[in-house]
């Protein structure tokens, strides 16, 4: 099993959220991704990953919050059948 890194990264108040993983063997980081499926047009940043690695939490300022930036989560499905 690997390692994840989540970052935000951006200019003037638009970041993005990125993923970079590590294999165990090379120990060596991809190239950054971006999360596609928690960025919008608005500014995501400030992820922290679960110790499951199966939810992340992140602030944006996207519509329909209650101003500023707010806490969202996002889950995904089980790691390797947990």
């Amino acid at each position: 099993m690997g390692s994840n890194c989540f970052f935000a990264r951006g200019l003037s108040g638009t970041a993005d959220i990125y993923m970079s993983t590590r294999d165990q063997t090379s120990g060596l980081w991809s190239d950054p991704v971006r999360v596609d499926a928690v960025n919008t047009t608005f500014n995501e940043q400030q992820p922290a990953l679960s110790w499951d690695r199966e939810t992340l939490l992140f602030a944006s300022n996207r519509a329909g919050g209650l101003g500023g930036l707010d806490l969202y989560v996002s889950t995904r499905t089980k790691l390797h059948g947990r």
